[in-house]
């Protein structure tokens, strides 16, 4: 690792961070529309006439934008800031709903995988 800069915790956790947030980032603050599956959304791309009820972003989602403000600077605006909190906020709580889906011991994926061997 000769000429190699050394990199702490603190920095690895802040690329971490950002890197897991870039698609958030660049979408340019879309992401929270998701697949068609959530509220808000109806299907042909366009949100809704009625928006979900705004709430305030939680105190983790606050955090993590703090992260991007950190790490991009003066980058994006304000409002930019605000969007990304708010796209955070809506991936927290949909990881939360994902968390509390348990799967049964043989639950499987819904695709088959077989793994490929050569005759040789």
């Amino acid at each position: 690792m000769a000429g190699s800069a050394r990199m702490n915790r603190r920095t690895f956790a802040k690329a971490v961070t950002a890197a897991a947030l870039a698609p958030a980032v660049l979408a340019g603050g879309r992401a929270d529309r998701g697949n068609g599956a959530g509220p808000g959304w109806s299907g042909d791309g366009s949100a809704d006439a009625a928006p979900a009820r705004q709430q305030e972003p939680s105190a983790s989602a606050r955090a993590l934008a703090d992260v991007l403000r950190e790490r991009f600077g003066n980058r994006f605006s304000v409002e930019q800031y605000a969007a990304f909190t708010r796209d955070i906020e809506g991936a927290l709580r949909r990881a939360a709903t994902l968390r509390q889906q348990r799967l049964a011991n043989g639950d499987e994926p819904a695709f088959g995988f077989a793994p490929y061997r050569s005759d040789r």
